[in-house]
């Protein structure tokens, strides 16, 4: 098995930052010079079941932002390249 990392030149990392907006709400933002990226959430990180987040992204002070229920379970969430 190959451990190498991949190469990874031109690559480009972009973070998802995470606040509570209210009592029952999580604020979800990043960069709004990521146009190509689309945000998805899964349930667990043992089975690759992603699905889009289809809240509304709203751009504010150049970070797109998306509010997302708070609940009880876990949830995890990505941005993937379309």
């Amino acid at each position: 098995m190959n451990k190498e990392p991949k190469n990874l030149a031109g690559s480009r990392v972009i973070i998802i930052s995470g606040e509570f907006a209210g009592p029952n709400h999580l604020m979800l933002s990043w960069l709004s010079a990521s146009t190509e990226f689309q945000l998805q959430q899964n349930s667990t990180l043992l089975v690759n079941e992603w699905s889009a987040v289809t809240n509304a992204t709203v751009t504010t002070n150049g970070q797109n932002e998306v509010a997302v229920v708070a609940t009880n379970r876990q949830a995890f969430y990505r941005l993937i390249y379309q």
